[in-house]
This record gives C-alpha cells, structure tokens and sequence, in this order.
C-alpha cells in the first residue's frame, strides 16, 4: 500500500515594477522645470514653514576662556518638506524616491563663519 501525501502549491502573482534611467530622467525634468529656488517651499505662503534643525558635533578646535573664544567643527542638517517636488510614483514606474542635489533646489545657507 502507498501512501501519497499531497503538499498544496500557493503562486502568488505580484506585478513587478522597476524605474529606468528614462524614467528618472523625465522625472528629474518634471520636478525641476519651472522650480524656483528663491521661493518660500509652502503652498499657502501666509502659514508658517517647519524647518527641522540638528546638529552634530564633531570636534572643538580652540577653548580661550581669557577672551571668551570657543571653536568647534561641526555640521548642520536643516530638514523640511516642499509640496512642488512631490509626484506620484505610479506614474514613473514606481519610483519613490529621487535625489536631487542641493544647489539645484536651495540657496547656500550660511555663507560666512558664524560668530
């Protein structure tokens, strides 16, 4: 006598979809045409802007407490959100993400040394 043991197969169909350099460049096109840096990132220019602010340490370079100087070396990171680079990723084959470098879409911040 056999015994046969039967081991159900489950298939799952999952459409697959991946960018391409096509894709990512209209996309780049798309978000940056017309783009104007000098402008405030915000729909409504009236309500206030949320800037995320951090900074990290990485080194003091100079304490002079004779005449009240403290030099450090560090990096500052400012985070918000701008409502004209969104888009929908369906509609460039589901490209969710795209880095665009920061001269492109934000002015120079600091300039000089702050004292």
């Amino acid at each position: 006598m056999r015994l046969v043991t039967w081991l159900p197969l489950l298939v799952w169909v999952v459409p697959v979809v991946c960018q391409t350099l096509g894709d990512s460049l209209t996309l780049y096109k798309q978000l940056l045409t017309g783009y104007e840096k000098g402008v405030r990132p915000a729909l409504n220019q009236s309500e206030p802007l949320t800037v995320q602010f951090e900074f990290d340490l990485l080194s003091i370079r100079e304490v002079d407490d004779i005449i009240g100087k403290l030099s450090i070396i560090g990096v500052v990171y400012l985070k918000w959100d701008d409502p004209r680079l969104t888009w929908n990723p369906y509609l460039y084959n589901g490209t969710f993400m795209m880095n665009i470098p920061q001269e492109k879409v934000s002015g120079t911040i600091f300039q000089h040394t702050v004292l």
